[in-house]
C-alpha cells in the first residue's frame, strides 16, 4: 500500500470553526481536491453522482464535507497537522478502535458510536451524526 500523506492545513486554513449545530458557514471546495476525489470515488454511497462539495470546520484537524445537491455529509479527521509522520499509523489505529466500538454498540439503541467509514493517507473518515461531537 502506497503511503499518501495529505496536509490540507493551508488549503482549509480559512474555514471557520463551527460552534453550532446549524453549520451555517459552508465553503466551496475547489476542484480538483484530493479529499473530495477520494470521497467521490471510494466512499460515495448515493444514487446520483457528486457534483459540488463544500466544507465546514469542526476543529483545527476535523472538517465536515457535504455534497451540496444531496446534502450527504461525512467527517474527516486530519492527523498530519497534529501528528506529522505518525499520521498514517495513528489514523489507522483510531479507525480500528472506532470500528470495534461501533460493532459492540451498534445494536444498542441507548448507546451510539459513529461508524468509521475509512482511512486514507492519514485522514480518518467518520459517519456524520448531527449533534454528536468527536
Amino acid at each position: 500500500m502506497k503511503d499518501i500523506f495529505i496536509d490540507l492545513s493551508k488549503t482549509l486554513a480559512a474555514l471557520p470553526t463551527i460552534h453550532d449545530e446549524k453549520y451555517r458557514d459552508w465553503f466551496s471546495i475547489p476542484d480538483p481536491d484530493p479529499v473530495t476525489d477520494h470521497l467521490s470515488e471510494i466512499l460515495w454511497n448515493q444514487r446520483i453522482s457528486p457534483k459540488n462539495w463544500q466544507a465546514a470546520r469542526l476543529s483545527t484537524a476535523a472538517d465536515i464535507f457535504r455534497e451540496k445537491a444531496t446534502g450527504w455529509k461525512i467527517v474527516a479527521k486530519f492527523y498530519m497537522p497534529k501528528t506529522g509522520k505518525n499520521a498514517l499509523r495513528l489514523s489507522e489505529r483510531e479507525y480500528q478502535r472506532t470500528q470495534l466500538a461501533w460493532e459492540c454498540l451498534n445494536s444498542d439503541q441507548d448507546l451510539r458510536s459513529v461508524q468509521p467509514l475509512g482511512v486514507w493517507g492519514g485522514v480518518l473518515f467518520l459517519e456524520f451524526i448531527n449533534g454528536l461531537t468527536l
